[in-house]
């Protein structure tokens, strides 16, 4: 092996849907990725706009202003609509090049629409259950 070789570097992408329960799953296994030498990096709709942002800040997949809290299937369908678009840019920007490739996409069950913006991507996903396995 050559001493100018480069390690090529893992970048792992975690989206998660932002509510009370679903973040910290995602977070703790992104905690552990990095602690093994792999990048992580969260992706969370604007829910979590009081966070502190994880460097580089990642643009929220909705903009309409509306009470979540109210009406959650107005939300949903919200998320489902501009989710995957904000999500390939948020790919195509960020993670296209030759320093900086994506090696997997981590999910939770509440977001489904990442499967289709990874399989577009050709990139492969993995889901994190979150549940207990009792239910």
């Amino acid at each position: 092996m050559a001493l100018n070789e480069q390690k090529e570097e893992i970048h792992v992408l975690m989206v998660s849907f932002a509510s009370q329960g679903h973040i910290n799953p995602l977070l703790r296994l992104g905690k552990h990725l990095v602690s093994k030498g792999l990048h992580s990096q969260k992706y969370f709709s604007n829910i979590c706009s009081n966070l502190p942002p994880s460097p580089p800040p990642i643009p929220s997949p909705e903009s309409i202003e509306y009470d979540r809290k109210v009406d959650l299937d107005l939300y949903m369908e919200t998320l489902s609509k501009f989710g995957p678009i904000s999500l390939s840019n948020l790919i195509k920007n960020h993670f296209h090049g030759e320093h900086k490739r994506l090696s997997c996409i981590i999910k939770n069950p509440f977001v489904p629409w990442v499967l289709d913006v990874a399989e577009e991507q050709k990139i492969p996903c993995a889901m994190l259950w979150i549940q207990p396995c009792s239910l």
